[in-house]
C-alpha cells in the first residue's frame, strides 16, 4: 500500500498517546492563537435530521438523540468548549458555539454525514480498471496506467487514469469486499467504524485513523483480494486517499495524507465522533461577532 515513506501506520500504544497529546496541545496552541485576543464570533446554525433512511422500526426520539450526541463529540474533538447543542423538536437540532473558523469550515465539521466507507476500482472483462472522462464517457485503464500525479499544482494526489493515447478520467468506484444480494443492482456500502485517528505532525500533517478490530480485519480481507489494485477510503463521497495494494495489509491503522492542520484536526474530529445516524440539512445559519 503506497504511504508516506516517513509516516508507518503501525503506532505503539505509547506513541499514539503522544500523538494524541500533541493534537490536544495543538488544538489548544491554534484556539488560543487564532483570535489574538478578541472575542471570537458566536455562530448559531439550525440543522433538520432527514429521517427517511430510518428504517420502520426505528426510535425517532432515540434517533435524534444520538444525533445530538455525535455533534457534542464533533465539537469536543475539535477543541470548541462550551458549545450547546439542543433539540428544538422532533427532528431539528441546534447548534451555538463559538470558534475561530469560518462560517463554511463550521458547515463542514457539523453537516458532514462522516461515513467512512472502502470501494474498489470497477474492472471490465478483460481485469482492465474502467474509467470516467470529464464528458462521462467510459473507458478502460491496464493498472499500469494508474498515475498518482497531480493533475494540477496544488491538487491532493489521487489516483487518476491516464491512457497510453493520452485519455484522462477517474477511477469509477463500487463497494469493496461485499457482493450485492440476489435480486439486487448494487452491493451495499462497505462502511468502517473508526475506533479513533490522531494527527501525525512529524513533517506534514498526516491522519493515522485506528479501526476496530473487526473493521480491521475487513480492510485487510479486502487488500489482499486487491493486490496490484487501488483502494479506495471514502467520507461519504469524497475520496480520501486511493493507494495501490502492494502487498496485503497486516495493520489496523490508515494513514490520509495531503490535508493541511486545520482539514486535518476536522477529518480527525469527525471520525472520532462517529457518523451521523442520519443526514441533516441546514435551515438557518447566522454569525454575529461580539
Amino acid at each position: 500500500m503506497s504511504r508516506p515513506p516517513a509516516h508507518s501506520p503501525r503506532l505503539s500504544r505509547g506513541l499514539k498517546a503522544a500523538l494524541a497529546t500533541l493534537l490536544a496541545a495543538s488544538l489548544a496552541i491554534a484556539v488560543g492563537g487564532c483570535g489574538g485576543g478578541e472575542a471570537q464570533p458566536s455562530v448559531h446554525l439550525l440543522l433538520e435530521a432527514d429521517t427517511s433512511e430510518l428504517p420502520p422500526e426505528a426510535n425517532l426520539d432515540e434517533a435524534m438523540t444520538a444525533l445530538q450526541e455525535v455533534l457534542e463529540r464533533r465539537a469536543l474533538a475539535f477543541g470548541i468548549d462550551g458549545a450547546q447543542i439542543e433539540r428544538e423538536d422532533a427532528t431539528r437540532v441546534s447548534v451555538d458555539l463559538r470558534a475561530p473558523i469560518s462560517v463554511g469550515d463550521v458547515r463542514e465539521l457539523m453537516e458532514r454525514r462522516g461515513t467512512l466507507q472502502l470501494r474498489q476500482a470497477v474492472l471490465d472483462e478483460n481485469g482492465d480498471i474502467v474509467c470516467e472522462a470529464p464528458d462521462s464517457t467510459r473507458f478502460s485503464v491496464s493498472r499500469e496506467e494508474i498515475t498518482y500525479t497531480p493533475e494540477a499544482p496544488g491538487d491532493r494526489p489521487a489516483p487518476r487514469c491516464l491512457a497510453s493515447g493520452g485519455q484522462t478520467g477517474q477511477i469509477v468506484w463500487e463497494p469493496a469486499a461485499a457482493e450485492a444480494a440476489d435480486g439486487a443492482e448494487e452491493a451495499p456500502p462497505v462502511m468502517v467504524q473508526p475506533l479513533g485517528a490522531v494527527v501525525d505532525r512529524t513533517r506534514e500533517p498526516v491522519v493515522v485513523i485506528t479501526l476496530t478490530p473487526v473493521d480491521g480485519q475487513v480492510l485487510r480481507a479486502a487488500s489482499e483480494r486487491l493486490v496490484g489494485l487501488p483502494l479506495g477510503f471514502f467520507l461519504d463521497e469524497e475520496l480520501l486517499a486511493g493507494p495501490t495494494i502492494q502487498e496485503p495489509l497486516t495493520t489496523d491503522s490508515v494513514p490520509i495524507a495531503g490535508r493541511n492542520l486545520l482539514e486535518a484536526e476536522m477529518l480527525v474530529a469527525q471520525l472520532s465522533a462517529g457518523w451521523l445516524p442520519m443526514p441533516v440539512k441546514e435551515i438557518s445559519l447566522e454569525e454575529a461577532s461580539e
